[in-house]
């Protein structure tokens, strides 16, 4: 019996030694499941973080792109633009250039000529001219009505003294008030002398200018014609010129200048053939 019971209390002790054993392993398997389950926890938590930043470089990555197009985008533009603009610069600096040569034409004929004046003086010269012809045809309308309305009073004033007179002659009154009449009669005559004698050097003023007026016209059709002898009238390239008093100054010069600027063509166009055919026969 001992033997038995000593037995069971080693049995015992080896499956409490066991047990004691399992509990620790169980213990310590507990422990590393949560170790695992907290790398497992901290290993989603970077996964989630990875994928948030990875989102947030995408989404970054496609607005630069989107940025980078549109100044791309913008760019080209901005190029083809450019080349629109010098295109257009061209085009313009070669206009420029062909309305400088008529203008520069004239210059170096006012230069070498005592006859001409410039254009722009003509018509500077011209433009006053007209506003003083204006002015001084107001004026003499206005001296005309105040001659007018002075011989008038003039009138009343000599029928009046001469009724006044006969009336003091037949009352045998005092001729003082006749006198005084006469007196006045004489100094509206003198100042109807006076006005008459303004009238007539403004007319002749206005006359002087009216002269001037029609010499500055006269060399005005004058260049024109000069410009055209060779082939008839040709006002801007087609047509003829207006007649009468009423043409229009600025178009005639206007057609005096594209005539110029068709004259140096022909010239450049010649110029360039003699030196062709020069070069032809001295080769």
């Amino acid at each position: 019996m001992a033997a038995v019971q000593l037995e069971l209390d080693k049995k015992k002790d080896e499956f409490l030694s066991r047990m004691r054993r399992c509990t620790e392993r169980e213990e310590e398997l507990a422990e590393r499941q949560d170790a695992i389950k907290e790398q497992v926890r901290k290993f989603d938590k970077f996964l989630k973080e990875n994928d948030a930043k990875r989102a947030r470089a995408l989404r970054k990555a496609g607005e630069e792109a989107k940025i980078r197009e549109a100044r791309e985008a913008e760019r080209v533009a901005l190029e083809a633009e450019l080349l629109r603009q010098r295109a257009a610069q061209g085009e313009i600096e070669a206009a420029l250039r062909n309305l400088e040569r008529p203008e520069q034409f004239l210059a170096r004929a006012c230069e070498h000529s005592d006859y001409f004046e410039d254009i722009e003086a003509i018509l500077r010269r011209h433009e006053v001219l007209e506003a003083t012809h204006a002015d001084l045809l107001a004026r003499v309308k206005t001296s005309e009505e105040q001659t007018l309305q002075r011989r008038e009073e003039l009138h009343e004033t000599r029928k009046r003294t001469q009724t006044e007179a006969l009336v003091d002659q037949k009352a045998g009154t005092d001729h003082s008030c006749v006198r005084l009449n006469r007196a006045r009669l004489d100094e509206l005559r003198l100042g109807a002398q006076d006005e008459e004698a303004s009238l007539a050097s403004m007319e002749s003023g206005a006359k002087d200018r009216l002269r001037v007026l029609g010499e500055v016209t006269m060399a005005i059709h004058n260049l024109h014609a000069r410009a055209f002898e060779k082939d008839g009238w040709r006002a801007g390239g087609a047509g003829r010129p207006p007649d009468g008093e009423g043409e229009l100054l600025p178009e005639l010069l206007s057609s005096v200048g594209q005539r110029v600027g068709d004259l140096l063509d022909i010239v450049a166009t010649l110029r360039h053939e003699s030196l062709s055919t020069a070069g032809a026969s001295n080769a």
